[in-house]
């Protein structure tokens, strides 16, 4: 972590290990983010910081014992989160708290990168090996 612009760095406490996949930040909390780990069984794939680093609490439960690739924050309500896994999409509707796999007819596929449309109408998939996907959350908005 760096608090003057990359002039110097220290490493950050609490997480596993292993590769960091992505890091996402909260929108409207700055001192809020969310890590995802290629990790596998229960050794934590996913953490939040809710005081921008200083700890982390693994978030992971009801996810599948798969990498996560991605992990995003619903930019119109922050309770909710997506993550990607080697075995489809998941979400969590209370911060991460407890997670069920998203429906809507999508394949058991990797997911590596998740877009969700600022109004938050539309979430995007890029997936390993099927493609591209899109799905409607929300009514209103233009695709």
């Amino acid at each position: 972590r760096s608090t003057d612009g990359g002039v110097t760095w220290t490493q950050m406490q609490g997480l596993p290990g292993r590769y960091v996949s992505h890091v996402e930040f909260d929108p409207t909390t700055p001192s809020t983010f969310y890590v995802s780990v290629i990790n596998t069984g229960s050794n934590g794939r996913v953490f939040r910081t809710t005081n921008a680093g200083g700890a982390f609490t693994q978030i992971d439960q009801g996810l599948p014992a798969f990498p996560v690739h991605v992990v995003r924050v619903d930019p119109v309500d922050g309770n909710i989160l997506y993550a990607g896994t080697d075995v489809g999409l998941y979400r969590s509707t209370n911060g991460g708290t407890t997670w069920t796999q998203f429906g809507g007819g999508l394949p058991a596929v990797s997911i590596w990168d998740i877009a969700i449309r600022t109004d938050g109408t539309i979430l995007r998939l890029a997936t390993h090996g099927r493609g591209i996907y899109e799905v409607r959350l929300r009514g209103g908005g233009r695709s």
